[in-house]
């Protein structure tokens, strides 16, 4: 019975990271507002859901790599910042293992985007040969960190939304699947 148990856990992990993937990967391609995607949602949820880290982290990654193949590239460099720092909101994620609450989803959600709006719009991670629209400087920073902040609100917004979104689904199905068995037992019982 648990070599059966394990498979069929293995065959849930399974549908559920290629769900995950196929998420990013659908709603990067569609229309939608500026940073408003699942990314780091899914690399929240894959922490807590995953037993392990390497594939949970992987997950978000995956998404990524093959949404961007069919998007305009943009520079390799500024590719590593990105997913370096959704590798970072999996991390944050990692708190809601320990103890799950619709609080703690939606501070590590509100936690990465902070995150990545901070990272991403730092001035001094983007050096290379071409321009720079902002110079390296506090000047430069704290303009760059202003003009950003309409994209903020989409990351907040795509990041509660699609959070709130995955935990209460998988909450949900618990409490489903819970109660399946438990009337089985029943069942069998009498």
């Amino acid at each position: 019975m648990g070599t059966h148990s394990n498979r069929h856990k293995l065959l849930i992990d399974l549908v559920v990271g290629v769900g995950l993937i196929t998420l990013i990967i659908v709603a990067r391609l569609l229309p939608h507002p500026p940073n408003f995607t699942p990314v780091a949602a899914v690399a929240l949820f894959s922490a807590f859901y995953f037993r392990h880290r390497l594939w949970a982290s992987v997950i978000p990654l995956v998404g990524m790599v093959v949404a961007d193949f069919f998007l305009p590239a943009y520079a390799w460099h500024q590719r590593l910042i990105v997913y370096g720092t959704f590798l970072i909101c999996f991390c944050i994620g990692l708190v809601l293992r320990k103890k799950y609450s619709v609080s703690r989803t939606i501070g590590t959600s509100l936690a990465a985007s902070l995150v990545f709006y901070l990272i991403t719009n730092c001035v001094f991670l983007y050096r290379g040969n071409g321009p720079v629209m902002y110079p390296h400087t506090l000047e430069g920073q704290i303009t760059s960190y202003i003009s950003a902040l309409p994209f903020l609100r989409w990351t907040v917004l795509g990041d509660l939304t699609y959070s709130l979104t995955l935990f209460v689904a998988y909450q949900y199905a618990h409490i489903y699947i819970t109660n399946k068995r438990k009337v089985a037992i029943h069942d069998r019982i009498k």
